[in-house]
């Protein structure tokens, strides 16, 4: 007898649920070889005794090949994942993630105690990307108010899908429904904030291999040759063949990429995708933030902006934010946190009405980030991002054998 049977994959990046159908006994092996326990380790036993079963029930369950593909895609050998039988709620899901960030070293017990302090003054909350998420309750296109203009139908439309962080970056599952295509198409045109912020973490796209809007890695344009890596591979296409064959002297000589960037526009462009996932309820404690955003609200002087590296890849882009919950104004009222590629940006959401300091004294600012205390095992830059006009930079690479 044939049946069809839903099981949940749980990673420390991403979750997804998939739909098997099958002959009953060939889906009840499956499930109580992947369920049992609920967390998993990806081994040699574990890789052969899988290969095997796909080998004897595919033909008849062939979305096996499906589960085989995400788990090479996202659990690395050696690594551990869980599986649950339906869809786990939030509170569930957060706890298997929080036990597999352990499981597999990428974060300690001590870690999870030095957000106590977070937690005891923050509201955490998060868009992981784990699955498709749509942001904005109204599904009706006539019905939506944009998040960002505050037009309505017939004022304006909703007809193209608005990506809540920039598809660039790697996302394809956060989705914003309160952007209208007048306010998406400013944010992505050529000097758009968007167009500013993929060009100044352009380098860091093309290292870590994140795919782009058409699903490909993307390459660096310099003058003289286009630069990608695949699978850790450098590759370089002349366009113009040298007359003779390059040397590590000759292509260190080639021209650099050269850049026109507004910085400021980065701050707006962090900002606008955290305004593109936050709640509704709590979008009117920053209306001046999104006139600042449009460009309706100038600003010579921000807050810094922390930057470091991790050891992670995140192929999918995430925001957490923290919602400040206690009256201490010496803290600020909202921090967002974006991941992608390797790196994490930390950064506080400006002119919020929850706000009576705006941290660009470098005396609140250090104040507030000597609280947080989940940060102090990460090396981080602190960059000043207030420069609102366009300027010139430059990436090259220099070559060694």
């Amino acid at each position: 007898m044939n049946m069809e049977m839903e099981i949940y994959v749980i990673t420390c990046n991403i979750s997804q649920g998939m739909v098997f159908n099958g002959k009953q006994e060939d889906l009840q092996r499956m499930f109580s070889y992947l369920g049992r326990g609920g967390y998993m380790k990806r081994n040699e036993k574990f890789n052969l005794c899988f290969n095997d079963m796909i080998n004897e029930i595919a033909a008849t369950s062939p979305q096996m090949y499906q589960l085989r593909k995400f788990l090479n895609n996202n659990v690395p050998d050696g690594s551990y994942f869980a599986v649950s039988g339906r869809k786990p709620t939030k509170e569930v899901n957060d706890m298997l993630v929080e036990s597999l960030l352990i499981l597999n070293r990428i974060v300690s017990h001590e870690d999870l105690r030095s957000m106590d302090f977070l937690y005891a003054n923050y509201n955490v909350y998060a868009a992981l990307g784990r699955e498709r998420s749509l942001v904005g309750e109204e599904r009706d296109k006539t019905k939506r108010t944009c998040r960002f203009c505050g037009e309505t139908y017939p004022n304006t439309t909703f007809d193209v899908e608005a990506h809540a962080i920039s598809e660039a970056f790697g996302n394809k599952t956060i989705i914003c429904l309160d952007e209208c295509d007048v306010c998406n198409a400013e944010f992505g045109k050529g000097d758009g904030i968007e167009t500013d912020i993929i060009s100044y973490f352009d380098t860091d796209r093309v290292l870590a291999q994140i795919k782009n809007k058409d699903n490909k890695i993307p390459k660096i344009e310099f003058p003289e040759y286009k630069l990608s890596i695949v699978d850790k591979t450098i590759s370089m296409k002349f366009k113009n063949q040298p007359t003779k064959e390059p040397t590590l002297d000759l292509i260190n000589e080639l021209k650099e990429k050269e850049y026109l960037i507004n910085l400021q526009n980065i701050y707006r462009a962090l900002c606008k995708y955290f305004i593109s996932i936050v709640s509704d309820d709590l979008l009117a404690h920053f209306a001046d933030t999104i006139s600042w955003i449009k460009g309706k609200k100038r600003n010579t002087i921000l807050p810094k902006v922390a930057i470091a590296t991790s050891d992670r890849v995140y192929q999918q882009p995430t925001i957490t934010y923290y919602i400040r919950k206690v009256q201490d104004h010496h803290l600020p009222f909202c921090v967002a946190e974006f991941r992608f590629a390797q790196l994490i940006i930390s950064y506080i959401v400006p002119f919020s009405d929850g706000d009576t300091c705006n941290f660009v004294d470098d005396g609140d600012y250090f104040n507030y980030w000597n609280y947080m205390q989940h940060y102090k095992k990460l090396d981080w830059n602190f960059i000043d991002l207030s420069d609102d006009s366009k300027q010139r930079y430059t990436v090259k690479f220099e070559y060694t054998k």
